[in-house]
C-alpha cells in the first residue's frame, strides 16, 4: 500500500520492499537488458509531452518527475523496448469543511491545535499549541508518531529553535523535529495516552496578508499509517488582516494605519513672504 513518493505506507515496508526488488533486479539480471523508451502525454494538457529514455547502467535509477498544471482527465503512457518501468501519479487538494478529511477506520489518536497571536496588531508571531492523546487501550500507547503542522504563508520557524524545543523536553516524548516550506515536522517515539501539549512560536518573515481562512495538521504513527487523525483549525485573524496591517512596521505608503502625518497646507501669504525672504537675503549679499 502507497501512501507516498518512491515509497511504501511505512519506513519498514519500504526498505524491506526496496531490498526484495534489488535482490530480484541483480538475479534477473535486469539492469543489463533494461533499454526502453518512455513517453507520457496527457490530452487535458497538451503541454505534458515527455519523451524519458531509459537505458541499462546510466539512468535506470533515477527518479523522472512530471509536472502538470491541468489535472482533470487521464493520462497516456506507451513502453516500448525490455525492461521493467513503475509510473506512480501524486495529487493532492486542499479542503476547507471537515467533514471531506480522510477519517481512519479505527480513532487512534486525539490532536487539538490552538493559535495564539502577538498583542500588536500585524501580529507578527503565532504562537501554536499542540495537545497529543494516544487513545486505543491495546497497546496502552503508540509506536513512533509523526505530527506535521501547516505553517502560515509568510511565517517560519528557525531550525535551531525547533532543536531547542526539543532540548528542553517540551513533550515528555519528543525526540527531534524539521521545518520545512510551510510546515513544520515534531517527530515523536510514542503518544501517550494522555494528553501533552507543547507551544512553537512561527514568526513572520515576508508580508503576506489575506491569508488562508483554514489550516490543516495530522498525527500519524510512522510504521503504520492507517493510525492517523487530521484535523483543520480556523486562522480568521490572518484571513482578515490587510496588507496596511502587516506592513506597518514597514511604513508602507498609501497605507492609512501607521504610515499617516498631518498635511501642511501653504497660503498665499506664505508663498508670498518666503519670496520677500529669499529676495532680502540675495540684495543683502551684494551690498
Amino acid at each position: 500500500m502507497r501512501m507516498s513518493n518512491d515509497g511504501f505506507i511505512s519506513m519498514t515496508d519500504t526498505l524491506v520492499a526496496v531490498q526484495a526488488l534489488t535482490e530480484y533486479a541483480n538475479r534477473a539480471r535486469l539492469a543489463d537488458v533494461t533499454r526502453m523508451d518512455v513517453r507520457l502525454t496527457s490530452p487535458s494538457d497538451p503541454s505534458v509531452d515527455q519523451l524519458l529514455h531509459i537505458r541499462n547502467r546510466s539512468d535506470i535509477s533515477h527518479s523522472h518527475v512530471i509536472q502538470m498544471k491541468r489535472v482533470w482527465g487521464h493520462v497516456n503512457v506507451m513502453g516500448r523496448g525490455a525492461g521493467l518501468a513503475l509510473i506512480q501519479l501524486h495529487v493532492n487538494y486542499g479542503v476547507d469543511v471537515g467533514s471531506l478529511l480522510d477519517e481512519p477506520s479505527t480513532k487512534s489518536f486525539g490532536l487539538t491545535i490552538r493559535e495564539f497571536y502577538s498583542p500588536v496588531r500585524n501580529k507578527s508571531a503565532i504562537t501554536i499549541e499542540a495537545c497529543t492523546k494516544w487513545l486505543r487501550d491495546f497497546p496502552p500507547s503508540s509506536g513512533s508518531a509523526v505530527l506535521e503542522v501547516d505553517v502560515p504563508t509568510g511565517y517560519f520557524l528557525v531550525e535551531s529553535e525547533a532543536e531547542r524545543i526539543v532540548r528542553e523536553n517540551a513533550h515528555p516524548s519528543l525526540r527531534d523535529a524539521k521545518t520545512l516550506h510551510q510546515k513544520t515536522v515534531w517527530l515523536f517515539d510514542h503518544i501517550p495516552n494522555r494528553w501533552n501539549c507543547f507551544n512553537h512560536t512561527v514568526r513572520r518573515w515576508f508580508a503576506v496578508a489575506n491569508m488562508t481562512l483554514y489550516r490543516g495538521a495530522v498525527l500519524y504513527e510512522a510504521n503504520a499509517r492507517e493510525n492517523f487523525v487530521q484535523v483543520l483549525f480556523n486562522s480568521t485573524p490572518l484571513y482578515t488582516l490587510s496588507i496596511c496591517e502587516v506592513c506597518g512596521s514597514y511604513q508602507c505608503p498609501y497605507c492609512p494605519y501607521y504610515n499617516s502625518a498631518q498635511q501642511i497646507s501653504f497660503s498665499i501669504f506664505h508663498v508670498y513672504a518666503i519670496f520677500l525672504s529669499l529676495f532680502l537675503l540675495k540684495r543683502n549679499k551684494f551690498i
